[in-house]
């Protein structure tokens, strides 16, 4: 990543040799290197396991530990650090300051639709068909 910031910010001047080219470019600038998929996965990553923590502070600490849990617990009333939610509840609510989340129910849906096939339990015998012949039995 310090190289792209490198790059990115050299014409401005700010990453030369003698400055830390990370303390360069707006919130918006570091935002379009971070995003960019050679990156996303290192920046997911450290968001899960340190980030969040770093960033947030409690109750988000290591989120992979979170992660694990699943869909966990919708908070019910106004969200705070103390009614976060558990699971993936919780990890939305760090990513959103525990402020209010218009979008919360929509990608919940989304959570919910992406996580239903690995939930799935079917026992078949396929016999000399293919896996999805055996679904459609």
């Amino acid at each position: 990543l310090k190289a792209a910031f490198a790059a990115d910010f050299a014409s401005s001047g700010c990453a030369t040799i003698d400055s830390d080219p990370c303390a360069c470019g707006t919130g918006v600038q570091v935002s379009h290197i971070l995003e960019r998929p050679e990156h996303a996965y290192a920046t997911g990553a450290w968001w899960f396991s340190r980030g969040a923590s770093f960033i947030m502070g409690a109750p988000c600490g290591d989120l992979r530990l979170h992660a694990d849990v699943g869909r966990g617990i919708i908070p019910q009333g106004a969200v705070t650090r103390n009614n976060g939610g558990s699971g993936y509840e919780l990890i939305t609510s760090c990513i959103y300051g525990f402020r209010h989340d218009p979008g919360r129910w929509q990608r919940g849906v989304y959570y919910g639709e992406a996580t239903a096939g690995l939930n799935m339990t079917k026992s078949c015998d396929c016999g000399s068909g293919t896996f999805g012949d055996c679904l459609g039995n």
